[in-house]
């Protein structure tokens, strides 16, 4: 798959997500406001600073709860890529919600250039998985 396939697949994926209750036409204008933002601030194509938020924010294991010997254990599990992109996506628009900025175009910008930068709570929310996911190794052999 080519890259331009790529980032049309992604943002429309974010597009989705981010039109709950609105309209179409509303949220696009709204991304593409915070693209010529972050092409502003950092000079950059903003498609490429998108996918490699997505590279960086990924999660490649999550902890399910399976029911063992009547106890409920943590069990690390790999995740599927379409799984980790939609997850990237969900924490991207829950942490550009709760954000304290004047608008959600500022709020967005803000939140990818910080997390190329790994500071943000995107990548926060990304390194607790991966934190319990190592508490809980020991019970991968109940993996099935």
């Amino acid at each position: 798959m080519s890259v331009n396939i790529k980032k049309k697949l992604l943002i429309s994926a974010y597009l989705k997500l981010f039109l709950k209750q609105g309209k179409q036409g509303k949220t696009e204008k709204l991304l593409k406001l915070s693209f010529s933002n972050l092409k502003k601030i950092k000079q950059m194509n903003p498609l490429l600073l998108f996918l490699d938020f997505i590279k960086k924010a990924r999660p490649f294991c999550e902890v399910k709860s399976l029911r063992i010997r009547g106890s409920i254990q943590k069990i690390p599990v790999i995740i599927k890529q379409n799984r980790q992109k939609s997850l990237v996506l969900r924490w991207l628009l829950t942490n550009t919600v709760s954000r304290n900025e004047k608008t959600i175009v500022e709020s967005l910008s803000k939140e990818l250039i910080e997390t190329v930068a790994l500071q943000s709570r995107t990548i926060k929310v990304c390194d607790e998985m991966h934190k319990s996911a190592e508490l809980n190794k020991i019970f991968i052999q109940f993996k099935n």
